[in-house]
């Protein structure tokens, strides 16, 4: 009876220390996990945050670029200014960094999918001003262009409208009095 009792109770015993092992580890993965994708959300949160940065930096150093960013709010009429836009005025270069600037209301960024973290959920909410973003073209077809950017997890469509060069010649044009020499 003794023997019987003892054969019975060992396998019990040793799926009870499996089962504790097994959850043990499985505890490990999903911290390391998390961990993991902690980092990825924090360097997506940095890249995004460059992206907006940079985009500002382009804007500040141009004044085409910024009448262009602040033409609603100063109420400028931007059809007067000779603008580079790529596959408008200007030649699609794939693969180029440019600006994506909305002068309405607009959400940046596609609310799904995206990233998780109070700028992406900024930046897929329509704003007024929306913030300005570095993006990446990689298509150009009828006024739309497919851009990525390190804000979205998925390349999005936007109007060729708003992109613009982040170089816009009209700030290099140095205007010449008739009584130059040069």
């Amino acid at each position: 009876m003794k023997n019987l009792l003892v054969n019975l109770t060992q396998p019990k015993i040793l799926l009870a220390i499996l089962g504790v092992v097994t959850s043990i580890a499985g505890f490990q993965i999903w911290q390391h996990n998390k961990k993991e994708y902690e980092k990825q959300v924090v360097k997506q949160i940095e890249g995004c945050r460059g992206a907006t940065k940079s985009a500002y930096q382009y804007i500040q150093s141009s004044k085409t670029l910024s009448s262009v960013y602040h033409a609603k709010r100063l109420d400028i009429d931007i059809s007067t200014l000779f603008l580079e836009k790529p596959g408008v005025t200007s030649p699609f270069k794939p693969d180029k960094n440019y600006l994506l600037i909305y002068t309405t209301p607009s959400a940046v960024i596609p609310d799904q999918p995206r990233y998780d973290g109070q700028i992406f959920n900024q930046l897929s909410r329509v704003e007024k001003s929306p913030i300005p973003i570095i993006v990446t073209i990689k298509s150009i077809d009828a006024g739309k262009a497919v851009v990525n950017s390190v804000c979205s997890p998925k390349p999005f469509t936007v109007s060729t409208e708003n992109l613009y060069e982040p170089q816009q010649k009209s700030d290099f044009v140095i205007p010449t009095s008739p009584f130059s020499m040069f």
